[in-house]
């Protein structure tokens, strides 16, 4: 037979109560990792090439290492977002083995401070996280003069391949060298800014948490 234990005291009752009250209230912005001091690492890169046009290539790359992934890798967790012409695949569902996901909001890139809880979508064979096409997910196609914009307060919001991390990740432009698109320069340009290189600037969270800034 176990050994009787001591009831616990009214006070005892009283001060567990309140400890489960006050973290039932709190805002959990912890994720898979959280707890840790704030690790956000923030990098802009540039002329990431995604020119499937003329070679048939896809570029792969790992928002958490900050760096591209060699084609052989493409079926690992290694990477987390993928670079295909006007088209933008996250490593999760139909693109990849990942656990990545991703939402597009209509906000700065500066107002995103912290990841959604939840409602990241994954790439499908009929939708992709990061909608594709003109005004549907990150830019805008020009009739007129031919030109791919980012499209302004558009921030994307990835969760990363491992599923333990939270990005928030803003499309500057399409054009190697980030010309201004409404300069005679480029408009009077014959090839010297080709398009399909992204410059991108994005921040992650190292730590596990939803914390963006």
């Amino acid at each position: 037979m176990l050994p009787l234990t001591k009831k616990p005291c009214p006070l005892a009752i009283i001060t567990a109560a309140l400890v489960f009250a006050f973290t039932a209230c709190s805002d959990d912005t912890t994720g898979p990792g959280g707890g840790e001091e704030s690790r956000i690492e923030t990098h802009t890169v540039e002329d990431i090439p995604a020119d499937t046009a003329s070679t048939g290539d896809i570029t792969y790359y790992s928002l958490r290492e900050n760096t591209t992934v060699e084609d052989s890798d493409s079926a690992s967790t290694g990477w987390d977002l993928a670079f295909s012409g006007t088209t933008l695949y996250t490593n999760s569902g139909a693109s990849g083995p990942g656990l990545a996901g991703a939402i597009v909001l209509d906000q700065a890139f500066e107002a995103t401070t912290i990841a959604p809880s939840e409602g990241y979508n994954a790439d499908t064979d009929t939708l992709l996280a990061i909608p594709s096409g003109s005004d549907n997910g990150w830019y805008n196609y020009s009739m007129t003069t031919h030109t791919i914009t980012p499209l302004p307060d558009k921030t994307i919001v990835m969760r990363t391949a491992d599923g333990r991390h939270y990005a928030k990740l803003r499309v500057i432009s399409y054009y190697k060298g980030n010309p201004d698109l409404s300069s005679d320069e480029f408009n009077n340009s014959t090839g010297e800014h080709p398009s399909r290189y992204y410059t991108i600037e994005y921040a992650i969270q190292l730590n596990g948490s939803r914390e963006l800034q």
